[in-house]
Order: structure tokens, then sequence, then C-alpha cells
């Protein structure tokens, strides 16, 4: 800490001298900037440790842990010099400091000796982010893996405890089988405390409460998307439908026979009882009451999962789907709390693209007996009620997302279905249509529309097509220690611009450390809202106090494969947890006026190749799966922009997919915010900005002419472009930036 402190004066001295030398207005004003710079502050770390205590999972565990305070350990494993706090790429933050575990340890009052033979601490580590997945073999153990901990046995150690530093899953069946592991630990990415936090729970500072977003089977051979995840480099088909995760283990016969451990397991130092549950029905929503109280000698949090299923009905559905979920307070022995869970009832409905309901193209809620369950993991539930429903036609917006088709599909039996659905609706932007241009007599500045003395309508009236152009299309950065960029910029007419920032796992400003958060998985697997939020909050604060407009956070792909290279970055193989955990992280980075962006949409589940692949997806699938995360989170927390994907979705590029993104993020759902671009995506900028993707990112020379070509030629329909440049000042104008702005050029 002290040396960070030294550091950032230097700097703000060294920008001192510089400013008193002279120089530029705008040199002047982006060095100003840099005094406002703010690291990582104790509280904030604080929060980081807390994450992930709350949300590593404590997989095994014989009674060996929690340790002995002053107690003897040895650490092992290559892990030990290469502690992995993060991932890479757009999840990489550049912490103030990281704590190594030899190091927590010490700091929690264990004794470090390799001589001692009593308890052995084993590290492994896989590294990943964007660059691509690992190997495809990297869920086993490796052969010098598996010798070390064949080595740590021969030893004699009293007690083994494994610690799984990863940001894609591992395998693990010879650690639940093993009598001589005494414990397992998923810690992920833990972020800069990383060390002091794995003391934390092996000491019982913490107490483990946790639990998996990710269902672990025994082979990546067990899932459904391995056998063609890596088929081909330009397709990606999604055969497996609606049964992913958990949801293909507990439904597929044979299936749940493979899982080692299942979605939502999770240990704990101590034992909790439910009791008292009550299922009630407020108008749209159902209402779960369950008293949580804990029977152990130790204090603890407990999470509930509400699950759904239903008998009967005219369609397949997966046997348990997750609805919501709530989490205890700490409790001492003996405490109880009731908590009060309720989600809407139109979570139950399945999108009909057979037509089994007799009214293709349709959100319908099956007939049937309706379950309610409470519990912890998917198989640990109780029956809280049931319930007769009638099948009800809640809406029929057609089929959007053509014009690809998926060769088979998979069914609730365990067979295939090889009749590819056929889809309807045209997909595609509007036809040409002239592109008018007013010039009014004065120039028009954006702080005009501010301050109420021109329309936003008129502003936009005056611009050029190369103005239009500028606007959406990504520029520098405006402060130099940032390396994402800026859109929205026009300086001509006053638009300050926006300056974003990655990403999920913290504010990533270079040359200067921030506070590193565990990676996002660990955040959801909290199953804690208001922890997520304030996760969001704290990321906020620490951007708004750098000078970062937008937040590119959260992620909310789905976890479709165990060894995708970005599966740290999102929250699961559930859409409901990543859904809601991504709205409270939303609402705390907007609580502090940083526009956050959720991302990326959509069905970016693979990272080789990711800009050349297209994921072939069923519109149910896609629905209820890939695209109800983002439907969640944008109904729960009005998040300002929205990123797409790399990769393709059933044969148009993310960013260019018109069904997608004007079709059911604009018409369905409503969300009237930035759409912008993944950086370096390879559609075409002009047909983007026809399928309602606002902003091209980073800066593409390439695209900006090619725009200003299309609106010229009448090829890209003005209300489109309108609406993009509309969205977009919009942003500019509800920035922190901008309202700086107007203070400065008042005071002049």
């Amino acid at each position: 800490h002290g040396m960070e402190t030294l550091r950032r004066e230097v700097i703000i001295l060294g920008l001192g001298c510089l400013l008193s030398a002279g120089l530029s207005a705008e040199t002047e004003h982006d060095l100003s900037l840099v005094a406002r710079l703010d690291t990582c502050s104790a509280e904030r770390a604080a929060l980081s440790r807390r994450v992930w205590g709350e949300g590593s999972v404590l997989l095994k565990n014989d009674g060996a842990l929690p340790l002995a305070k002053g107690s003897k350990v040895a650490v092992f494993g290559p892990a030990v010099g290469e502690w992995l706090s993060c991932g890479g790429m757009s999840a990489r933050v550049n912490p103030a400091y990281t704590v190594l575990v030899p190091e927590g340890l010490a700091n929690a009052g264990f004794v470090l000796d390799d001589a001692s033979r009593e308890t052995a601490v084993y590290l492994v580590s896989r590294n990943c982010g964007r660059g691509g997945e690992p190997d495809l073999s990297a869920y086993e153990w490796k052969d010098a893996e598996m010798k070390m901990l064949a080595d740590i046995k021969a030893m004699g150690f009293k007690r083994i405890v494994v610690v799984l530093n990863t940001g894609v899953a591992l395998a693990t069946r010879h650690l639940a089988k093993d009598p001589s592991v005494s414990a397992v630990l998923q810690v992920g990415f833990a972020g800069m405390e990383g060390g002091n936090a794995v003391a934390d729970i092996l000491s019982g500072a913490v107490n483990p409460s946790g639990r998996l977003v990710q269902t672990l089977a025994e082979r990546t051979a067990d899932y459904p998307a391995d056998a063609n995840w890596q088929e081909g480099v330009n397709y990606v088909p999604y055969e497996d439908d609606i049964f992913v995760g958990y949801r293909y283990f507990e439904t597929i016969p044979g299936a749940a026979s493979r899982v080692t451990y299942p979605f939502g397991w999770g240990l704990s130092y101590t034992t909790f009882a439910l009791s008292d549950p009550v299922l009630a029905r407020e108008g749209d929503r159902l209402a779960v009451r369950v008293k949580v109280t804990n029977t152990g000698k130790v204090a603890g949090r407990r999470s509930v999962l509400v699950y759904s299923s239903v008998d009967g009905g005219k369609a397949e559905h997966a046997a348990r789907e997750l609805r919501t979920f709530g989490k205890t307070r700490l409790l001492e022995p003996g405490a109880d709390e009731t908590l009060e869970m309720s989600f809407d009832r139109r979570q139950l409905a399945y999108f009909d693209d057979e037509g089994t309901s007799g009214r293709i193209g349709s959100w319908v809620i099956d007939g049937g007996e309706y379950s309610i369950w409470v519990g912890g993991d998917v198989r640990d539930i109780v029956r809280v009620g049931t319930f007769r429903q009638e099948q009800e036609i809640l809406s029929t917006p057609g089929f959007k997302l053509e014009p690809s088709r998926l060769a088979r599909r998979l069914r609730a039996d365990g067979s295939y279905t090889e009749c590819p659905v056929t889809y309807g609706l045209k997909n595609g932007p509007p036809s040409p249509v002239a592109y008018p241009k007013a010039v009014p007599p004065q120039p028009i500045h954006l702080r005009d529309v501010a301050e109420g003395r021109q329309t936003l309508d008129a502003f936009i009236d005056q611009l050029s097509a190369e103005d239009i152009a500028t606007i959406l299309c990504g520029h520098r950065s405006i402060i130099q220690y940032s390396d994402t960029g800026s859109f929205g910029v026009l300086e001509k007419y006053g638009s300050t611009g926006v300056q974003t920032a990655d990403g999920p796992l913290g504010v990533r400003i270079d040359g200067l450390g921030t506070t590193q958060f565990p990676g996002t998985d660990v955040l959801a697997g909290a199953f804690d809202q208001e922890l997520a939020e304030a996760c969001g909050k704290a990321i906020g604060v620490e951007a708004r106090l750098n000078g970062i407009d937008v937040q590119l956070a959260p992620g909310v792909n789905i976890n479709r494969h165990p060894i995708c290279a970005r599966n740290f970055e999102f929250m699961g193989e559930d859409p409901c947890l990543a859904g809601f955990i991504a709205a409270g992280v939303i609402r705390g980075i907007q609580s502090e006026g940083v526009a956050a962006t959720i991302k990326h949409f959509a069905a970016n589940n693979r990272v080789n190749a990711c800009g050349e692949n297209t994921s072939i997806v069923g519109e149910r699938a896609a629905r209820e799966i890939y695209l109800r995360p983002f439907e969640l989170a944008i109904a729960a927390s009005a998040p300002k922009c929205v990123m797409t994907a790399y990769n393709g979705l059933n044969g148009r590029a993310a960013g260019a997919n018109w069904g997608a993104i004007e079709g059911i993020l604009r018409g369905e759902w409503g969300f009237d915010g930035v759409v912008m671009t993944d950086w370096g995506a390879q559609s075409i900028f002009w047909w983007e900005v026809a399928s309602g993707n606002d902003v091209k990112m980073p800066d593409d020379a390439g695209g900006r002419p090619k725009l200003v070509r299309s609106m010229q030629q009448g090829i890209v329909d003005p209300r489109y472009v309108r609406a993009s440049v509309r969205r977009v000042l919009s942003l500019v104008l509800g920035s922190q930036r901008f309202r700086d702005f107007m203070k400065k050029e008042g005071m002049k």
C-alpha cells in the first residue's frame, strides 16, 4: 500500500511540474484528470475479499477444515508462484497489490513449514482469457499434477487440502473418491485479496457459503455440448437445445450418474434446517416463504434456491428449472431467519417454436401440474406446493432469429429430432430510403440542447453524414490511461463523448493499481443479489473517481461448455442466476452515475474463432437460455448499454442481427439504450446501424467512410441512423463528463 501511494504521489507531482511549464488546454484537461485517479481503497479491497469468501465453493470436507489456529502448513503446486488472481484480455485488471496464498496463510497465523506433515495445501491452476480456449484436454488433470498429488500423499500428511485456482472447470471425480484428499476448495480467480481469502476459509474466520454455478461432470464428454462444440471453425450447432447444464443432467435418462457435484452444491462448517415452507400466489407473482435455522455450532449464511417443475402438458421441459433465490444474514447457532422470495409466473412460460400449443411462435404457459421446490443444490430440495394450470398463451411475437436451421435437436428422452425447424420471419434491415439533411442558420451546440434552447432533433438535423459517422464510431481514449477508447465525440458541436473501461472484474487503468475483484462466476456463486449490487457500486465508485463514463460489465453469457476460456467472466449455466446477479451489478454501477454495459448479446459461448463462427440455435433455446439473462437483467435494472458479441447468431453477425437487436432487444423488450459492438467485431458498420447496433468499437478506419457512403446512397434507413445518434447523444448528455464540461464552460 505504501509503495502504491508513493508512486501515485510521484506521478501527480510530476504532472504538476508539467502543468506549470505550460501546456495546451486539451492536454492540460487530460492531465488534470489524472489528479483524480483513485486506486484501490481499504474498503473496496475488503469487499473483494468478502466476495471471494461468499462465492468460493467448499466441494469436499471430511472434517479436516477449518484448521486450528497456529497449525503448520506446507504449500505445494505450480500456483504457489503463479497464483492467478484474474484472467486475461478484457477481464484483466491491474491490482494495487496481490496477496499470494503463503502470504495469506502467514497473515492468518499459520506456520509455513515444508518439513511438517500436518497439513498440505495443494494449489492447482488453469489460466484462460479471451485469447482462446485452453487445450481441449484441460478439464483433465495433467500428468505432472497427478504425480505431485501422488507425491504429496506419499509424504504421509495427516490432511491434504486441494485448492482449485482456475477460470475453467476441472475434473474432480478422483478428488471426490480419494480418501487421502481431506478437502477440496474451488476458488476460481480469487482477486487481489485471494491469499488472505483462502486463509479466511481454511482458518474458519469465514464460513464458506458459495454454491456451484456449473455442474461438475466426470468428463468433458459427459456434457452434451462437447460433441460438436469445436466441430467447425465457421459454425457451432447448439443441438443440446434447452437441455444445458443441470437441465441436461437432471432430465436426460442416465445423465445424472455422470455428475460428480451437481449445480448448486456447496458445503458449510455448520448445518441448517429449512422449515415451514409456504407457497402463495400474489397477482402475477408466485411467492415462497421458508424458515432457515442454523442448527450447527458456528455462525454461517445459507442461500435458498427455488426451482419449478411441471408434469403433463404438451411441450417438453427440463426436470427442474431455477426461478429465484435468496440468502440469509449471518446466523449465529440456533438463530433463524424467514426468507421471502418471489418470481413472476410468466417465467414458467416456454417459447413454442414447434407448434405444440397450437399457436406457433408464442410464449405459452403449458397446461399441467406445477411443483415449486426449495433447497440448495438441484438434488437437495423439498416440495413447497403444487397447483394446476391450464394452457395459457401469453403473447405471439413470432420468429425473429431466422434464417439458419438446426440439423437436429435433443429431446427429453435422450433422442434427437432430425427434422429442422422452419422459421418464418425475414431477418434483415429495411429498404433503402433517401437521407435528408437540414442546415440551421446558426450551428446548434449540444449545450443548447442541455439548457433547453434547442431540441435534440434540431441538433441532429444539422449533422452531416460525416458528423454522424464520427459520433457512431469509436475514438481514441479521452484519458490516456484507459485503453478501451471513447465514442460520441463531436468536438465542433460540443459533444464531449464518453470514456469506456474494462471490465467485469474491476476497472482497468494502465499504470495504476485498482481494485481487482474475483471472477464473476465467483460472485454469482454467492447467490446474493445484495452483494452483487455492493460489488457493482464499488466498481462504479472507482470508475467515477477515475473519469470513466461507461463500464464494460457485466457479462452474462451461459457456461455451455466447462472449458470455455471466458467462463470466469460469466455467471454460470443458469439464465435466471445470471440475470438476477447481473441486475444487482448493473444497479450498483449505475448508482454512481456510470453507465453499465451488459454483454455479449448473444450466444457467445466459445472463444476460439469467435469472430468467424456462427451459433446455430433453435429459437426456443435462444429465448429461454441464451437471451433470458439479458431479458431478466434489463427488466430489473435498465442498463444504459448493451454490447453485442463477436460471433454470428443463426447466420447473421451478432452486431448486425436485425431480428435479435431490433426485433427482440428493442421491439419486444423495449430497450432504448446504446448498443455497441465488441472491440474489433468484423460485421459491416452500416449493416450494424441498420440493425439497431449504434456504435462501432473501436475506431475503425474502414467502417466510417462506408457508413457515410451508405447514408449518401440511401442504403441505410435514416430512421435507424437518427435513432442511433439520439441514443448516443442522450447517453452523453446524461454523463458526468458532459456535466463537468458544462460547468467548466459556464465558468469561462
